[in-house]
């Protein structure tokens, strides 16, 4: 009788690796794989590290966002049908998020695609929610700044200034179709010469230090093969 509680506690050890195996299959995504990036050392060296805290950063800001428009659209008690289309908008934009976190995961490699997805869907989402929202859109103003600055930095001058000309284009467009904004040329324009020339002036810094970046990580390849 006392064989019988040891053997179950057995099976039950012998089940829980399985347990955890399936669910990495499921996700496919390695065990090392996994714990390798959740400690950010990469699976490859450089860029696959950049775009893994660039997806972090736009699951926190996606989730941020969902959060926001959930408040303001129904801080009122009533849901409009246009606080419903930014509220599937919103989460849309965090099904995203996560979905390219997990992809990048899975296929770890340098995706020059994948980054410039990224780029024209934030600032897409960004462009949505000020036509859509109007004033209580003008909380995320300062996103495509953030978005432009984020891929520069991270990307290099290319990035930097296809993110600016989504940017550009994607706010003119906001002042021409938006109620509020149209309303408020003055400042829109003011934000709008913001965004022309702010990421020129920045990619200055960018263009000196993408060589110091490059030689950073040539030595620290260097260490390592040693």
């Amino acid at each position: 009788m006392a064989a019988a509680p040891a053997m179950t506690s057995l099976l039950r050890e012998r089940r829980r690796p399985i347990r955890t195996q399936t669910v990495y299959n499921r996700l496919m995504i390695s065990k090392p794989s996994l714990q390798r990036w959740l400690r950010l050392d990469g699976v490859t060296e450089g860029a696959p590290r950049l775009e893994f805290e660039q997806a972090l950063v736009r699951v926190f800001i996606s989730a941020t966002v969902l959060a926001c428009v959930e408040w303001y659209v129904a801080r009122d008690g009533v849901i409009t049908g246009k606080g419903t289309q930014a509220l599937v908008a919103s989460f849309a934009f965090f099904a995203f998020a996560v979905t390219t976190t997990v992809r990048i995961l899975q296929a770890p490699g340098i995706s020059k695609t994948r980054r410039i997805l990224g780029i024209v869907i934030d600032n897409a989402v960004a462009t949505y929610a000020l036509v859509v929202l109007g004033e209580g859109g003008a909380v995320i103003l300062c996103a495509y700044l953030f978005i432009t600055f984020g891929n520069g930095f991270r990307y290099g001058r290319f990035y930097l200034h296809l993110s600016q000309t989504l940017s550009v284009t994607g706010f003119s467009f906001v002042m021409l179709i938006s109620s509020f904004w149209s309303q408020h040329l003055e400042v829109g324009l003011g934000f709008l010469i913001t965004l022309l020339l702010i990421p020129f002036y920045v990619g200055v810094f960018v263009a000196r230090i993408a060589p110091r970046q490059r030689t950073d990580d040539a030595s620290q390849a260097n260490v390592k093969a040693r």
